[in-house]
């Protein structure tokens, strides 16, 4: 009586039998050694049949031959498979069918049945190696989309429709949020969503991701737990009558941090400014205001939205006008600052500037 558990036997069995499958893998076995087995398999197997207790005239079991044939074939391909067909249907022929140690089969069914060994050898050993291309080129397909996808900086993922697992993802979405491939491999969408998120934003995501289509912002969770923003787009595909959701994200954590800081440093700018009563102005080679720096506009002649535009014989006494379009084409052919002082009348009161034009 046992109690269920796997035994030593059975372990070695499972271990054995795992490791021929490992190496029992077309290509992994070197073409010489397909060769060689396609000429030993069939010594093998009629060793077998005389073991059997074979006698002259009792049924030859050319049908066993078909194993090496079969087995040569898929490891070494068309080949080997040839030659194992060709090595049994010798060595049958000369071992097996009367008269026995001659090329010569007596018996019309024997040939029957010797000839059809052959066509079903050929037959396979075409049959696998057309299998065997096909593989080949499929592996080769594989091996080009796998390196374009893993030289990708944005993460790309296979979802399965249903259970939001991740099926399959290049390395980008797995090291940007710092997992192992095998790590990952084990995940779902909700276990990068952020600890804290209620169900209803966890629900929204998932709805968006099976939707498809569209473009969102939302934030992933990485394993240390750091939040990272990613821009999110995904699309349903159908593989095998199975839906899948083909997702691609991106890290824009990085640049909502520099908007932010240049918003910011904006804020900065316009209170720095704000709090200027000088005059900033960016006028033309005919004085026209084309930009008017949004510092206090307590010493503007006119608001900005009048001055915008227009030069500065529209708005200023000629004779100051003059003097200031003089004094910048000054600046303009000299590529120096011109200091200059002029007066205005402003609301009802004087107000002298000591104004610096430069190009």
């Amino acid at each position: 009586m046992t109690d269920g558990r796997p035994t030593d036997s059975n372990r070695t069995w499972k271990g054995v039998l795992a490791t021929i499958l490992e190496w029992a893998v077309p290509g992994r076995v070197p073409l010489v050694w397909a060769y060689v087995l396609a000429a030993v398999l069939p010594v093998a197997v009629l060793y077998l049949r005389l073991a059997m207790g074979y006698t002259p005239g009792a049924p030859p079991a050319l049908i066993l031959y078909m194993i090496p044939i079969i087995v040569t074939a898929y490891l070494g391909g068309l080949g080997p498979g040839l030659v194992s067909t060709g090595v049994s249907a010798l060595i049958s022929d000369y071992f097996l069918l009367p008269p026995l140690h001659s090329l010569f089969i007596e018996s019309p069914l024997s040939r029957v049945l010797w000839s059809a060994m052959i066509v079903g050898g050929i037959l396979v050993s075409v049959l696998v190696e057309a299998l065997h291309r096909a593989r080949r080129r499929a592996y080769e397909r594989e091996e080009v989309y796998s390196a374009i996808v893993n030289q990708a900086a944005d993460a790309i993922v296979l979802i399965d429709a249903e259970t939001l697992r991740f099926v399959e993802f290049n390395d980008a979405a797995c090291t940007g949020l710092g997992y192992s491939r095998h790590e990952f491999s084990r995940l779902s969408v909700p276990a990068i969503q952020p600890a804290g998120e209620s169900e209803e934003t966890a629900a929204n995501l998932t709805d968006r991701l099976r939707r498809g289509g569209e473009y969102f912002e939302t934030q992933f969770q990485c394993k240390e737990g750091k939040f990272l923003y990613m821009w999110v787009s995904s699309m349903p595909v159908t593989i095998r009558r199975r839906q899948f959701l083909a997702a691609v994200w991106r890290d824009v954590t990085e640049r909502k941090k520099a908007v932010k800081a240049m918003r910011s440093s904006e804020q900065e700018l316009r209170s720095l400014f704000a709090a200027m009563t000088d005059v900033v102005l960016v006028l033309d080679h005919d004085g026209r205001y084309v930009k008017i720096a949004p510092t206090n506009p307590v010493n503007l002649y006119r608001p900005s939205e009048a001055l915008l535009g227009k030069t500065v014989h529209d708005i200023l006494p000629k004779e100051e006008a003059d003097a200031i379009v003089h004094q910048i084409r000054r600046a303009l052919n000299s590529d120096r600052t011109i200091n200059f002082e002029y007066k205005l009348n402003i609301r009802s009161r004087e107000v002298r500037f000591d104004g610096r034009y430069r190009r």
